[in-house]
């Protein structure tokens, strides 16, 4: 009997340090689970605060902090494009080279990409994020466990992208259609949209009709080829062989949107581009002789009026401007357009100042040599706001470590539905955390 009861005794005790094992290493998975879960929610709770503060918040600094603010708790489209150049949103397009040395020393570079008609993308090489200073701005130097700062143990992913695509083609036939759908789901968007439709007459003078309609199922057609009021007093029936016709399209209506396209002369006379900067927009206009991807035509442009596109309406901001390559008659400068009148030898020139509600620049040109023969006009739009393709940004701070792809830590994700004045975006936020 008592072998058995040794038996029995072994086999209780067994049994009991068993049980205790077990309800042990419940308990420290119990509560190792627990502590991850309430890391993952502080994370969540953490995202969702930096992302508040990115869009709320007006930087001093644009390259050191991230922020999108702007007053009336819209988001600053201008910022936006500052921060798709800054982390190196690169478009697709032909390689056009800045060839005027002036033009060059004053944007930092001789690089250029044609995106669109008479529309380039210059990237300075001086526009560049300083991550750590992004992280230490959000989190601060402070090291909970006595090493590792938190700017040090945090990073983010913080994209920006449109709402909504619009596209607007246009025929040499007299018509234009707005298409609007949104960029997830693809489904159709419908709004009152302000529609202007321009054409620069031989003589440089710039003629317009302005209208209102609403989308049907994500689309509204235009006709183009209708009796426009010229800025002299006069009319006349756009004619794409004779000058370019441009049709404006913007949704007023939140989430809002911009879209345009041109018609008839094929290469431009003169080539634009923005180039953000931590106080505004710049924007730069150059003759087609400074650019390997223009004409390389020599006479002097005659650029009749430089306007700015917002609400359906344009505002003047420099009249009979002269751009003039100087090729072989000595050296040429960049100035403000609004000095670069008469003979001010400017192969280029600027307008800076640019107010946060302006979408678009219409600039309308002649050429001096063609312009007693009443022919020679072009008119060129520059868009001043983030336009596709240089409207996402992608800003990776964990690339200071040299990764190339995501960290393999904890993470959450924060998403939010935001209008500026010139578009509407959808801002997601990825905050990772090393343990």
């Amino acid at each position: 009997m008592r072998g058995l009861e040794s038996i029995e005794l072994v086999l209780a005790t067994a049994l009991i340090l068993a049980f205790v094992g077990g309800t042990y290493y419940v308990f420290y998975w119990a509560s190792g689970f627990a502590g991850q879960q309430q890391m993952q929610a502080d994370l969540s709770a953490a995202a969702q605060s930096v992302l508040d503060r990115v869009i709320h918040h007006r930087p001093y600094n644009p390259l050191k902090e991230l922020g999108l603010g702007l007053e009336g708790g819209l988001i600053d489209d201008r910022m936006v494009a500052l921060y798709a150049l800054a982390a190196g949103s690169q478009p697709q397009g032909q390689s056009c080279d800045i060839e005027n040395g002036a033009l060059a020393d004053a944007v930092g570079t001789n690089q250029a990409t044609l995106v669109g008609r008479g529309w380039l993308y210059v990237r300075p090489q001086r526009l560049s994020l300083d991550y750590d200073a992004i992280m230490r701005s959000l989190f601060g130097s402070v090291a909970p466990d006595g090493v590792t700062p938190l700017y040090k143990a945090y990073d983010l992913w913080l994209v920006v992208t449109p709402l909504i695509n619009a596209t607007c083609p246009i025929d040499s036939y007299g018509r234009s259609e707005l298409r609007l759908f949104t960029i997830y789901g693809g489904r159709p968007v419908d709004g009152k949209i302000a529609y202007m439709i321009l054409y620069a007459k031989p003589g440089g003078v710039l003629c317009a009709k302005s209208g209102l309609q609403s989308t049907q199922n994500g689309r509204l057609v235009v006709q183009w080829n209708q009796q426009l009021l010229c800025d002299d007093g006069s009319t006349v029936v756009p004619d794409p062989a004779t000058g370019t016709v441009a049709v404006i399209f913007e949704k007023l209506e939140r989430p809002s949107t911009v879209c345009y396209n041109t018609t008839g002369r094929g290469r431009p006379f003169v080539y634009g581009f923005v180039m953000p900067t931590e106080s505004g927009p710049t924007l730069y206009i150059t003759h087609d002789a400074t650019v390997s991807c223009g004409s390389g035509n020599n006479p002097a442009l005659g650029v009749r009026y430089i306007d700015l596109y917002w609400g359906g309406s344009r505002y003047r901001v420099a009249s009979d401007v002269t751009l003039d390559p100087g090729r072989g008659q000595g050296q040429v400068k960049v100035d403000k357009c609004s000095a670069c009148t008469g003979n001010a030898r400017c192969a280029a020139c600027y307008v800076d100042s640019i107010p946060p509600a302006a979408k678009l620049a219409i600039i309308s040109v002649e050429t001096s040599a063609a312009a007693a023969a009443g022919g020679g006009t072009d008119l060129v739009i520059i868009p001043l706001m983030p336009f596709p393709p240089l409207m996402r940004v992608d800003v990776r701070t964990w690339l200071r470590w040299g990764y190339s792809q995501t960290p393999g830590v904890y993470s959450a994700v924060a998403t939010r539905v935001v209008d500026g004045s010139a578009s509407s975006y959808n801002v997601t936020l990825i905050l990772f955390r090393r343990p």
